[in-house]
Order: C-alpha cells, then structure tokens, then sequence
C-alpha cells in the first residue's frame, strides 16, 4: 500500500495513509440500504366527555449543549502517544497513553478522539475519560466520523503492479448502529461505475477520501495516489475533485471538479470555500499563490473575492450560519518545514466582503465558538523547533487568550470535540 506524506502537523503520528474520494453532479455512487421506519403509535381515543379540559404536556427543557473541548496528541518523554481531550480553560478532561502502534492518525470528532488500531479496532477517547471500541475495520482503513454513530471508511491497497492492467481494491463504507454498508466501489480495472474519473489520471491511479461529514451527507474527495502539497496546508492542495455523498440514496453532488481550485473547508450547511491558484504548488514549490477565494454551493461559485497572488491560503474555517469564513495565508513560496510561525489568520466577513487580518503571526483556525470567538492554533519561537499550542481568538479586537496546558514542543492539536 501507498504511505505518501500528508500534513506536516500529524507526522509525529505513525503510519500516514493517502486515500480518496469520488463524486460527480448525481451520479449514483451506490444505493443505500432504506432503514424501515417502526410501526406509527397508536391513535389516542377521542375523551369520552366533551367538556373535559385538555391536559397542557410540559415544555420540554431544551439539553444544555457540553462545554466546547479540544483534541491533542502529544508523545511523552518515554517516546509514547498520549491523547488528551482538554477545556477552554486549560482542565485536562480525559487522558489515555496509547502503546500500541496505530493505523493512520488520530481525528477529533462526536464526544472525543479516535484512532485505529493495527488490529482494527476504532478506539474513542471519550469526555468521560473512558476508552471504547466503536467499530471494526480493515487495518489501513482511513476514516470519518460523524453525528448519530455514523462513521465512513474507504479501503485502498494499491495497485499490484504485475497486473496489466494495474489493479486496486479500491472501496468507500459506512458504518451505522453496527451494520456495514457499502456506499462507493471503483472497479479494480477500467472505468468507475457512475462515480467518472479523475481527468488525466489513470482510472487505477486515484483513490477515495472521506474527509468530513456535513448535514447533508459525507464530503469525499478523490486523490491521485503519491502526490500531495508541500509546504502551506499540505493535502489541502490534492482535494480538487470533491462531491457530497448522501448516506441514505448512495448520490454524490458535485463541490469542485477543479485541481487549481481545491477545496478547502465546508460548512455543516454543504457551503465549500476554495482557493484558486493558477500554479498548484508542488514538491518543488513554483511560488505562486493564490488570485481569488470562491465560495461554492451545490458546485457552483455563488461568491468570488480577488486575491493578491502573494500569498498561499488554506484551512477554510466557517461560523455556524456560514456568514463569516476565517483562514490563514502565508507568504507564497515558503519553504516547507518552517512556515508555521509564519502563518497569519484572516477572517472574512461574506455578508459585507470585508476581510481583515487578526492577531500575531502564527495562527491558523481551527473552529468557530458559539460566542462568535475562534479557536486557533498558534505556533511560534524558533521555525526549527516551534511551540504549539491553542488559543482563543476574539475576531472583533484581536485579543490572543492562550489555553492553559496545551503549549508544548511536541503538541499535535487535532480540532474540536463535536457534541
């Protein structure tokens, strides 16, 4: 199987696995199974007196919404992997060290952070501190998980080479209430059934992603198998052929069907952000960055913002309501390895068209607080050996307040924990 490098920030993490997605406007990926809906509860019998009052049903209490947390890894000083689920206020929740080898990386996700096993187990560090098994899966599987249970994994070996031609085993699953379900499978020769190809890229040569769930089904996206970006936002710079596959009718709609447009965030709504650079940047890097910033729904560009070309973009971050859209931007060219402390985080404001830088140099979004507040990570001293660590951004003066216990040379922070 392939192992090409992804995003810098999880290298410290043990195997890297490069994987993909598929999806083209409709096309019928595969056809979910229906979950029969139970039996409609009985009609209540009308009261045998007619002027008996009605009873007035309590109002039910709206559930509390659990105070926001954050997922980090770190290794300790005997060399091991520690995860840690910790507040805004710095308190260590949940904590667990993990010995055995781990397939992939670890993901923040629903009520804690996951990691597979070389065994293929899918473990959740959760906010009670406990460590469970959610599900089972091959080993080298790359995940997503999202609301209600719902969890999606591809399997990709990759091509054996003796064959003519190349083949792969090349397939997209969900896991729900424990029943695994096949959504997308690419033939192992020849051209996909109903999912199209990658233009220009060998029909073996590509594979599935699930990235992220959204409301309205799992993001995927399709990558060519061994490339990916250097420098700035690493794979963010591969996600060019992206769609929406809704879970219970098997389609995929369309995001972005351009490689000098990848995306680069999407909302819980199915909005996407992409920044279109006319020269991808390669291992090699050509320095170009990016001229504009779109914003897609339904794979079409409802909102494009000219850029300077200056500046390499990425980590595309909505608010809840998909009104404002913080990112980050470092110079184009950087070299790889030593542009995180250069990073600068920008919010930009879609209802206006305003955009604004806030804060030191360093940031890069991470997630929108319900108080209109960021979370971001913030890297800085010497680009060799940088700090990392989390902090809350208030878009509105700037203000960096720094979370308590997450600064650390070997920080690894892995995103929200979602309710």
């Amino acid at each position: 199987m392939l192992n090409p490098a992804r995003d810098g920030r999880v290298a410290a993490l043990a195997v890297t696995l490069l994987l993909a997605g598929c999806g083209s406007p409709a096309s019928p990926v595969a056809r979910a199974t229906q979950t029969p809906t139970g039996s409609a509860p009985a009609a209540t019998p009308p009261s045998e007196s007619a002027s008996a009052a009605p009873t007035a049903l309590p109002t039910p209490t709206p559930k509390p919404a659990p105070p926001a947390l954050v997922a980090l890894t770190g290794l300790s000083a005997t060399n091991v992997l520690t995860i840690r689920l910790v507040g805004l206020d710095g308190t260590v929740v949940a904590s667990t060290p993990v010995s055995a080898p781990i397939s992939g990386w670890v993901k923040s996700g629903p009520d804690g952070a996951y990691w597979l096993d070389t065994g293929g187990a899918l473990h959740r560090l959760g906010r009670d501190g406990g460590v469970t098994t959610v599900a089972r899966m091959p080993t080298g599987a790359y995940f997503a998980v999202g609301a209600s249970g719902r969890i999606a994994y591809v399997t990709s070996p990759f091509m054996a080479p003796q064959t003519t031609p190349p083949t792969t085993d090349n397939r997209l699953y969900l896991v729900s209430s424990g029943a695994v379900q096949l959504l997308a499978d690419r033939p192992t020769t020849g051209t996909m059934d109903g999912a199209g190809n990658v233009p220009g890229i060998p029909p073996y040569d590509w594979s599935y992603d699930p990235v992220t769930w959204t409301g309205g089904g799992l993001l995927i996206a399709r990558l060519p198998q061994g490339r990916c970006g250097c420098g700035p936002f690493g794979m963010e710079t591969v996600q060019g052929y992206t769609a929406i596959v809704d879970p219970a009718t098997g389609l995929a709609g369309s995001v972005t069907d351009d490689p000098n447009c990848p995306v680069s965030g999407v909302a819980a709504d199915g909005t996407s952000a992409c920044f279109h650079t006319p020269v991808i940047p390669t291992s090699k890097n050509e320095g170009r960055g990016a001229d504009a910033l779109r914003i897609l729904r339904g794979g079409k560009v409802v909102q494009s913002f000219d850029l300077s070309t200056q500046n390499a973009a990425g980590d595309a971050t909505f608010n809840a309501d998909s009104t404002r859209l913080a990112y980050a931007t470092v110079t184009a060219g950087s070299d790889c390895g030593t542009w995180q402390t250069l990073t600068r985080l920008r919010v930009l404001d879609l209802v206006s068209g305003t955009a604004k830088a806030v804060g030191p140099a360093g940031l890069q979004p991470v997630g929108w607080l319900a108080n209109g507040r960021l979370v971001a990570t913030s890297v800085t001293g010497d680009p060799a050996a940088p700090q990392t660590g989390v902090v809350i951004v208030d878009p509105a003066t700037g203000a960096v307040q720094p979370v308590p216990s997450t600064q650390s040379a070997g920080t690894q922070l892995l995103g929200l924990v979602t309710a």
